[in-house]
């Protein structure tokens, strides 16, 4: 009980911290909460297009599926069967949708999102042209800083995230990185951001859940 109001303590210093940077923050336990969240921001907002971005926390808790059922409108290029060309098509016109559903790699406690991409074209989209984004983590994404946030990328979600991608980049073997990004055309992590803040109020809702999820 102690350790769960201890999360609960440390969840609500964060969501705070989003709100000044003028980020629509939400704290669930649950990823179904999580799902209803989302579809309540979509049935409000109404967006004729939504993008999705890579992200296992998206699929781990059904949302994507659980949207294309109700019939919303995603442009989901993660979707099985599609080929190389449509992929690549799906990704530029999710950078155009109006609405993207999209994880994080790290939150540190002073509200600051932290990714590292291969293409950019998420971080891209979290930073410019859709008018509303969705992000979807769980608290293991909660870091103290900015450093650590970068080191966790590194260390945990990297090479997780290529064995997930078939990339056999040497983290895979090695279990941590070793800067391959400098030789390497496979590499996911050649674009560094840091989201310091919003200009436009509730462009960005940040949800969080109560659980372990993605990488």
């Amino acid at each position: 009980m102690a350790e769960n109001n201890k999360k609960k303590a440390k969840v609500a210093k964060v969501c705070k911290a989003l709100e000044r940077r003028n980020m629509k923050a939400f704290y669930v336990g649950t990823g179904k909460e999580a799902c209803a969240i989302v579809e309540k921001i979509l049935e409000k907002e109404k967006p004729s297009s939504i993008g999705v971005f890579g992200s296992s926390t998206l699929r781990e808790i059904g949302l994507i599926e659980n949207l294309k059922k109700k019939g919303f409108n995603l442009i989901d290029p993660y979707e099985k069967g599609v080929t190389n060309d449509e992929v690549f098509k799906r990704k530029n016109d999710s950078f155009c949708a109006e609405c993207v559903l999209t994880g994080t790699n790290a939150i540190t406690e002073e509200g600051q999102l932290v990714n590292i991409d291969g293409l950019g074209n998420r971080a891209a989209a979290m930073i410019y042209g859709p008018k509303k984004v969705i992000v979807v983590t769980g608290v293991n994404k909660i870091v103290k800083d900015i450093k650590t946030a970068f080191k966790r990328i590194k260390q945990k979600a990297a090479p997780k995230n290529n064995i997930r991608l078939g990339y056999n980049n040497p983290c895979v073997k090695e279990g941590h990185c070793v800067e391959c990004n400098k030789t390497n055309d496979k590499s996911i992590c050649r674009f560094s951001v840091v989201i310091e803040r919003q200009k436009f109020a509730n462009r960005m809702n940040v949800i969080i859940i109560g659980k372990e999820l993605g990488y």
